[in-house]
């Protein structure tokens, strides 16, 4: 009989930035940002197979590689060269239910399962403070899905601070048709285009009224976004006539959350959404907590 081989299947949530604040260029060519981040249900799924050596990725979805420029494989290379030799080698099997280049952080949060799995399925001895670091050398948002938890996310992702408790909103992601290039957004963000008075963004997420709440989401590449792609606006506008307490652009774009008191009034909104944008995808979910 032979036996299979050691292996783990792991969640990989999609997140929302109820906040994101660009304070400015680094000379390195990143952005400070202050952003409002929590994780959905919406999950992509990593299955981890164990390999005596080597690395290899799968991944059906035709917009994602299944090359060294999938963010999973290059968080799994450069955990592996963390290892002495000889260095085991694992399968990296990914199903994709996050939308891709929709500012829903997909990538990096299955890079970040794929960490975490890895260090488990390896049997490896990591601090957290130095899977972190790794995270971070992965990509920006990478340290954030570690986190695992609301929270606000400050410098270029590396510093994360736990957030008061949140209301148990629904949330209703619209994405339209098309993909946003992160390095195209922030590319053209100039500050000029979202001078804006700075909010106690902590304070408006405790109070869930819709005034407090409205001001309290921010993203100041929505602008940029919206000039080339009007219908992000659009769909943004919707939400909040169809009763949302507050929507905005997660990420990127294009894809905008609009928060709702109850799964009910969001299942109505989804049905509108659906008529009046048919290209969009439109998907009722609530804030992800882990197992």
């Amino acid at each position: 009989m032979v036996q299979s081989r050691p292996s783990l299947t792991l969640p990989a949530p999609a997140k929302v930035n109820l906040h994101l604040e660009i304070l400015g260029r680094r000379p390195d060519g990143f952005h400070n940002l202050r952003m409002i981040n929590l994780l959905l249900d919406l999950c992509d799924t990593v299955h981890l197979q164990l390999k005596p050596s080597g690395l290899r990725i799968l991944c059906r979805h035709p917009q994602v590689p299944s090359d060294r420029t999938n963010l999973a494989a290059k968080a799994a290379e450069l955990l592996l060269q963390q290892i002495p030799e000889p260095r085991p080698g694992a399968r990296i099997s990914i199903r994709k239910r996050i939308p891709v280049a929709a500012g829903l952080g997909g990538g990096s949060s299955d890079a970040a399962a794929t960490l975490r799995g890895l260090v488990r399925l390896w049997r490896l001895s990591f601090s957290e403070a130095r899977l972190r670091r790794l995270a971070l050398a992965v990509g920006a948002d990478v340290p954030f899905f570690l986190f695992g938890r609301p929270a606000l996310v400050e410098g270029i992702g590396e510093r994360l601070k736990p957030l008061p408790p949140i209301p148990d909103w629904t949330y209703l992601l619209v994405t339209p048709p098309f993909g946003v290039s992160t390095a195209w957004a922030y590319g053209r963000w100039r500050a000029s285009l979202t001078k804006r008075p700075k909010l106690h963004i902590i304070k408006n997420l405790k109070n869930s009224g819709h005034l407090e709440l409205s001001r309290g989401l921010r993203n100041d590449l929505e602008p940029v976004v919206v000039q080339r792609y009007p219908v992000v606006g659009e769909v943004r506008q919707a939400l909040v006539s169809l009763g949302a307490l507050a929507a905005v652009m997660t990420g990127s774009g294009p894809s905008v959350v609009g928060v709702f008191k109850n799964p009910h009034q969001a299942g109505k909104a989804s049905k509108s959404i659906r008529q009046h944008f048919p290209a969009c995808r439109a998907v009722v979910t609530r804030r992800w907590r882990a197992p």
